[in-house]
């Protein structure tokens, strides 16, 4: 015979909310993230279209791109570390 451990009655309903909660979070750092890398695109096209400039601009503006959204990112995945919380289960 296989024991199971006790399910006590709010552990369903509090790891249900937790699930709901988690979700929520990621989702709102997932928009600010493509947000910020929306502004990042508006800029760099902003940028091409109104500085003059050749391959090397192009390339400078692509390399500003990708660092911005690496930033982004970073900064997302800080912020939603910062704000989950641990469950025990």
């Amino acid at each position: 015979m296989t024991i199971r451990p006790r399910e006590y009655p709010l552990t369903r309903a509090l790891a249900g909310r937790y699930r709901a909660r988690i979700l929520a979070l990621a989702l709102r750092v997932a928009l600010r993230a493509s947000a910020a890398g929306a502004l990042a695109l508006a800029l760099a096209v902003a940028a091409g279209a109104f500085l003059a400039g050749g391959t090397a601009a192009a390339w400078a503006r692509l390399v500003c791109f990708a660092i911005f959204v690496l930033a982004a990112l970073a900064w997302s995945a800080a912020a939603a570390r910062r704000l989950s919380l641990g469950f025990d289960a």
